[in-house]
């Protein structure tokens, strides 16, 4: 047996559909066809190289800027550019503190502001206490007193202080 027929002999026992079907070409072409299909190939292929070719025009810088600009839109970076943007705007959003109010300074009696500087004195700066209070009432105390007097102030200051009180400023 030759393998044609071996072959022929498996198909109808898979498949007898198939092993039935006419064994003929399906496929026409028109007459004449591969006379013409040459001159009509080559009438195409110029009409297109005349097209395509034209003079070239130099390209600017704005145009390279125009291009590069363009090119971040295309669906691979515009992507990485919203991602960024969104979390930009989360972060600004998450990390921005407006849900604690901001009390004015109008609103606190001068109790509740002496009570507060007594009980954070050690926060305040002694040059930035007397530069706020020169600005206030538009005095320069370094200019007023004279360094003798300061002198003498913190030395009878000083006389005056028992050892507990200069351990505790100490």
């Amino acid at each position: 047996m030759s393998k044609n027929d071996e072959i022929k002999k498996e198909l109808e026992e898979v498949s007898p559909f198939l092993a039935n079907l006419e064994k003929a070409n399906p496929f026409k072409v028109p007459v004449n066809y591969f006379d013409s299909l040459s001159d009509d190939l080559a009438s195409e292929l110029f009409a297109k190289e005349e097209q395509s070719i034209s003079p070239e025009r130099k390209r600017s810088w704005l145009d390279g800027i125009i291009n590069n600009f363009a090119a971040l839109f295309t669906p691979r970076y515009a992507f990485g550019l919203a991602s960024l943007l969104v979390l930009l705007i989360a972060g600004m959003l998450f990390f921005n503190d407006s849900s604690t109010p901001m009390l004015a300074m109008e609103d606190l009696s001068s109790d509740e502001m002496q009570e507060y500087v007594n009980n954070n004195l050690d926060d305040f700066d002694e040059e930035m206490i007397m530069q706020i209070a020169a600005e206030e009432f538009k005095l320069d105390v370094f200019e007023t007193i004279e360094e003798k007097e300061l002198d003498s102030y913190i030395e009878n200051f000083i006389d005056e202080l028992d050892e507990s009180e200069l351990e505790e400023l100490l």
